[in-house]
């Protein structure tokens, strides 16, 4: 039995990281074998890397050399971790895959858009979600995030970042579905209500549940 395996993506404070806990507390619920895992990350070798790559003693670094040690991490995390979990039946879910680095370096900072899919394609030997969920949200309404991170990227580094995910939503119908928030009254509740209206029963779908 082949896994499934799904991404989440999304501009920094657009709400995947409680998405993902719940997913994975559902599913693990009702017995389905999960492994949550994040990008760059996942693997002890590409945690790492993570840890090197957010290292502020390194900011002043080419573009090209940062995009480079996230494709090392990202090879080393689908040979190791994500490739054996889905060979074994396993659904991966994942914080961030390829689609961030098309979004973040190619969108945001100008890189090369064909050269990152050739980048891409060699780190995870052409492994494509079956599922990818985009958070879509205005950066008004964004959650806060880091200060030091986002005075580094700043506002309109981070609208050519949202603007590249939904061109590649466009570009992909088949695999990417945006998810946008529920309103409600609270955090609290706008967070379940879109989960349990729009997450989840996307996420059923693809495992035919």
């Amino acid at each position: 039995m082949t896994g499934k395996f799904i991404t989440f993506e999304g501009i920094d404070g657009a709400g995947k990281g409680s998405q993902i806990k719940l997913l994975y507390d559902h599913l693990t619920q009702e017995d389905f074998e999960v492994v949550q895992t994040r990008e760059p990350g996942g693997t002890m070798y590409a945690e790492a890397l993570r840890d090197f790559a957010r290292d502020p003693s390194y900011i002043d670094r080419e573009d090209l050399a940062e995009l480079l040690v996230f494709e090392a991490a990202r090879a080393d995390h689908v040979g190791k971790l994500i490739g054996p979990s889905l060979k074994k039946g396993k659904i991966v879910v994942c914080d961030r895959y390829t689609d961030s680095s098309l979004t973040y370096q190619g969108y945001g900072r100008g890189m090369d858009l064909d050269l990152i899919r050739t980048l891409n394609e060699i780190a995870t030997d052409g492994l494509e979600p079956d599922l990818t969920l985009l958070f879509d949200v205005e950066l008004g309404n964004a959650d806060p995030i880091d200060q030091a991170i986002f005075e580094q990227l700043g506002s309109e580094y981070m609208e050519r970042v949202r603007e590249g995910y939904l061109e590649l939503a466009r570009e992909n119908p088949d695999r990417i579905e945006i998810v946008r928030r529920f309103p409600a009254s609270t955090q609290e509740e706008s967070i379940e209500k879109t989960f349990y209206n729009r997450t989840l029963p996307l996420v059923l779908d693809l495992l035919g549940s």
